[in-house]
C-alpha cells in the first residue's frame, strides 16, 4: 500500500501554473510493489508520481505525463542543487523499473 493517494496527487497538481517558476525544495524515491515513485516537494505544493510518468528532468524544467497530457514545470534557478539530485533519482528509478 502506498503512503499517498491518487486523489491527493491530483489535488496537488493544481498549484502549477503556466509561465511560473517553482522552487524545488526536496525530492525522494519511494519503492512499492515493484514500482518506483518520485515525491517532489516544492515551496508551494507537492507531487508524487510514478517514475514512468516523469519524462525528463532538465536544469530549468521538469517534463511529466499527467492524464495523457505532457506537462512542463518551470524550475527556479535557485533549485539547481535539488534538480541535480532529482536527475540522479530519476536515473535510479529508471534502472529500478527496467529490472522488472
Amino acid at each position: 500500500m502506498l503512503p499517498f493517494s491518487a486523489e491527493k496527487e491530483r489535488v496537488h497538481m493544481n498549484f502549477f501554473k503556466e509561465n511560473e517558476e517553482h522552487i524545488l525544495l526536496y525530492s525522494k524515491i519511494i519503492y512499492s510493489d515493484k514500482t518506483a515513485y518520485l515525491h517532489l516537494l516544492f515551496l508551494n505544493g507537492e507531487l508524487t508520481l510514478k517514475s514512468t510518468d516523469l519524462l525528463s528532468v532538465g536544469d530549468e524544467q521538469i517534463y511529466l505525463l499527467k492524464e495523457n497530457k505532457n506537462i512542463a514545470i518551470q524550475i527556479h534557478h535557485s533549485s539547481e542543487k535539488e534538480v541535480h539530485n532529482l536527475q540522479l533519482l530519476f536515473k535510479e528509478a529508471l534502472n529500478y523499473e527496467s529490472t522488472y
